[in-house]
Formats: C-alpha cells, structure tokens, sequence
C-alpha cells in the first residue's frame, strides 16, 4: 500500500483523492477543513486508508511539523500531489525534504497564469524526483469560454497520473484573451 500526499485534495482535488483510496493507497490530505477531508472516504467508507493533516500550509511552522508526523507513522510518501499557490517555494521545499521519498513523483498543480516553462527550473524539487506539471486552463466552448469544474481538474489530474505524463495541459491556456 504506496503512501500519497495529496495538498489541497479537499477541494478542486476531492475526486482525486477519493480515487487514489479506491485504489487501496494510504492518503494523507492537507487542508484546512477536517470535515471537508473526511467527506471524501466517508462517502465510499474508506477512511481507514485516509490521514487528514489539517493545517494552513501557508503557516510552514506548522505545516512542517505535521506532514512530518504523518510521514513518520506511514512512511514517506511515494507520490505528492499538490495544488499550492505560487509563490510557495517553501512548501515544496518542505515536502521534498521531509515528506517525499528520494525517487517518488512530484505532480505540481498550477493555474492558467503561471509561466509553465520557467516552473521547471525553478521549483526545488531534487533531480532525483520524477517532476511533472500539471496546468490548469479553461474550457472555450462555441463563442464563450468557462472555468474548469473540479470533475474536469480531477479527471485530467488522474489521467497525467495514469500516464506518468511529465507535462500536461487541462483545458486550454490560449488564446489568453479568450479566458474567462
């Protein structure tokens, strides 16, 4: 039963959540609602494989100390999945020192205005560390264009999983005007 951080998995990230449980995998959630992350395994009574790690992880004190604690009762975590604000370097920087085995996989959530390219030598994430983007867009359909629901983010989060795509885009990102 493989480990997997999942930060922000309460929110645009249930479903994925929810499906790594299906999967058999001990989840270890952050965010800053307990009775959000519950909700995920009670709905599908798989909470004996869910670790909540209620925490603000702007608060990196505190972040710290508790993904650290989960990490020690179940062992580092053999994938991260994780929608973090930029910029948060340090966050990162904290789950790959402390929480994120030497080889494991880093898949790093962003949003439609973050410079994909630049992201990749920029975030400290070891060499060691299979690292791989995840852009979040928006959908154009006919002559307007929308947000991506959180089915839609979830989906796409859990194809590039799946496939172990190093780069994926959901949505689209151009033309940039034509965003909502």
């Amino acid at each position: 039963m493989a480990h997997v951080l999942v930060i922000g998995g309460s929110g645009m990230l249930a479903n994925t959540s929810r499906w790594l449980l299906e999967q058999g995998h001990q989840v270890s959630v952050v965010g800053r609602s307990e009775e959000k992350i519950r909700a995920i395994a009670e709905e599908k009574e798989l909470a004996h494989l869910l670790y909540p790690i209620v925490v603000n992880y702007r608060n990196h004190k505190e972040f710290q100390e508790k993904v650290t604690a989960v990490a020690h009762q179940l062992g580092l975590a053999e994938k991260v999945i994780a929608w973090v604000h930029q910029p948060e370097e340090a966050v990162i920087d904290i789950v790959c020192k402390e929480a994120l085995t030497s080889h494991g996989s880093f898949f790093h959530i962003v949003g439609s205005h973050s410079d994909a390219a630049a992201l990749r030598t920029t975030t400290p994430v070891p060499e060691t560390v299979d690292y791989h983007l995840i852009q979040l867009g928006f959908m154009i359909e006919q002559e307007r264009s929308r947000w991506l629901t959180h089915v839609e983010i979830s989906k796409g989060v859990i194809e590039a999983i799946r496939k172990k795509e190093q780069r994926k885009t959901i949505g689209v990102v151009e033309p940039w005007e034509r965003r909502p």
